[in-house]
């Protein structure tokens, strides 16, 4: 019965193909189908020799795609995270650098990429911290930074957050979305 099921809405199935036009808004400017193009999509090709910033990187979302880059696409040229640094439990503060390596020694899921000592240098080659906070005009990033990423930047992935259930959604909004906008808009034009 399932097999039945299955064949009935088998692409394959000459009999259950549709026969209509695909509709325009499917179609590439040249008339080919969209369709067909994209399955010539690759994230490992795409990001070949890119050079990627990340916002969050040491959170969630963040250091997901991170270890993602990292073991999916070998071939990315350059990874820049842009890291806050943060007060430590002792009242010092801990640099981007420092939160970097306690996030890669730290957690289970970069093991792999921090199995020896050469592993973890090779990762750290590809790795640059820019010191930073999303909350800050810039991202509180130097000129020199700012341009920096301007000109050598091809991929952004933001995904720095405040992630406070405390605040009100507009001090939120203004937090994670709004200020974020004019940096992003002088890295973007700059690409």
């Amino acid at each position: 019965m399932v097999q039945r099921a299955l064949e009935a809405v088998s692409p394959t199935s000459p009999a259950k193909m549709p026969t209509q036009e695909m509709p325009s808004c499917m179609r590439a400017q040249d008339g080919s189908d969209v369709l067909d193009a994209a399955t010539d999509l690759s994230v490992r090709a795409a990001f070949e020799g890119k050079v990627v910033l990340i916002t969050g990187a040491t959170g969630f979302v963040g250091s997901v795609a991170l270890e993602q880059i990292l073991r999916l696409c070998p071939g990315v040229s350059k990874l820049y995270l842009l890291i806050r640094p943060k007060l430590g439990s002792s009242a010092k503060t801990l640099t981007g650098q420092a939160r970097l390596e306690a996030l890669l020694r730290g957690r289970a899921l970069f093991r792999e990429h921090t199995g020896s000592e050469d592993a973890l240098q090779a990762v750290l080659g590809k790795l640059v911290v820019v010191e930073g906070d999303v909350h800050r005009l810039d991202c509180g990033l130097s000129a020199a930074d700012l341009e920096r990423l301007r000109a050598e930047v091809d991929v952004v992935i933001h995904s720095a957050a405040s992630i406070s259930f405390f605040e009100h959604i507009h001090v939120l909004l203004q937090q994670n979305y709004q200020v974020l906008h004019a940096p992003f808009c002088m890295w973007t034009s700059g690409l």
